[in-house]
């Protein structure tokens, strides 16, 4: 089995709730080890559910918001207040309920006339490797295999650093700035979460390493840990231990 770390539950509302509980605890534990922590943040259905359990859960933990950074793991290049910015959704989700420190919040640059896609994957970049590694990135697999940014018609674009910029495209009418494999796998962990009957086949396929799949670049490193529900792991291997 290529897919080293799965950790499979019963229901959507279970994968929910019960990796929102993990990523805090591991998050408050960076904090007390190393005095900070960092999060990379997906967007999709299932990582918005979390981020609104996220919001729930955290004021009553002991996470210190203002020692929380914030990084994105992909977002569209287009104005900064356009609705179609991953970043818009998530911060205004978060926000409500955490004291963030704004110059913890790690944005992908916006659109602006004095720049264009590729200056920003470059920035980006540069601000990344001027900073400790991510601690917990988070992962939301896409029915296509498509991770971040990365969708099986423009992995070829992203091989050889750690950002990169991509062009608008049947898939995106928006050119993005994203993630690339080797800016994933430099993270300390990466957490790659799915739900539903829906991606069964793609997880299938990413522990055949199937590498028309984009998750299948990442699949099998050692910082990879899925979390999954029972309907999206239903094709993978399961053995009852009798212990």
């Amino acid at each position: 089995m290529t897919l080293k770390r799965v950790f499979r539950f019963p229901s959507h509302t279970r994968l929910i709730r019960e990796t929102t509980a993990w990523l805090l605890d591991a998050l408050i534990t960076y904090q007390a080890s190393q005095g900070v922590a960092s999060l990379g943040l997906a967007s999709g259905q299932l990582s918005r559910a979390i981020y609104e359990e996220f919001a729930r859960q955290a004021p009553h933990t002991e996470l210190d918001p203002r020692r929380l950074h914030l990084w994105w793991t992909w977002d569209h290049f287009v104005a900064a207040d356009s609705p179609r910015r991953n970043s818009l959704g998530t911060l205004s989700i978060l926000a409500s309920s955490l004291a963030l420190e704004p110059a913890n919040i790690h944005l992908l640059p916006p659109f602006s006339i004095d720049s264009d896609p590729e200056t920003g994957a470059a920035q980006y970049a540069q601000e990344l490797s001027e900073a400790a590694a991510i601690d917990v990135c988070l992962i939301e697999l896409d029915a296509d295999g498509g991770v971040a940014g990365l969708s099986p018609n423009n992995l070829h674009d992203a091989f050889f650093t750690t950002v990169a910029a991509l062009a608008a495209s049947p898939d995106d009418p928006d050119p993005i700035i994203t993630m690339t494999p080797m800016g994933l796998r430099a993270c300390r962990n990466c957490w790659i979460l799915a739900s539903g009957t829906g991606l069964a086949k793609t997880l299938e396929g990413a522990d055949r390493r199937d590498m028309s799949l984009p998750v299948s670049s990442i699949a099998g490193e050692s910082n990879v840990s899925w979390f999954v529900d029972d309907a999206a792991a239903e094709l993978l291997p399961f053995y009852h231990c009798s212990l």
